[in-house]
């Protein structure tokens, strides 16, 4: 007979982390680029609709995407996962043209 594998399901909401950008992220602007490379699109995994929020960045949305703005400096990001009010935090560097 052969072997027989089970898997438990875990209870509860499925971890969740920032997968773009990731802490430290260094960024240049670059004059050959669309826009100068300015669009940052923001990603955690697995897969979901976060509200995103920097204080020094300017945050669109273009559907269930979400990206940011850049502009030289460091900025801080934060989401939160509004189903259970989790926050996490990164950070990028900008360096100008």
């Amino acid at each position: 007979m052969g072997d027989v594998v089970t898997l438990a399901a875990k209870h509860g909401p499925m971890p969740w982390r920032i997968t773009s950008p990731i802490p430290g992220t260094v960024i240049h602007l670059d004059p050959d680029l669309p826009d100068h490379g300015k669009h940052l699109f923001l990603e955690a995994g697995p897969q979901r609709e976060l509200d995103w929020q920097s204080d020094t960045l300017k945050i669109k949305r273009d559907g269930a995407a979400a990206y940011v703005l850049l502009n030289p400096g460091r900025h801080n990001l934060s989401a939160r996962d509004p189903s259970t009010g989790e926050i996490k935090r990164t950070f990028v560097i900008v360096l100008p043209e």
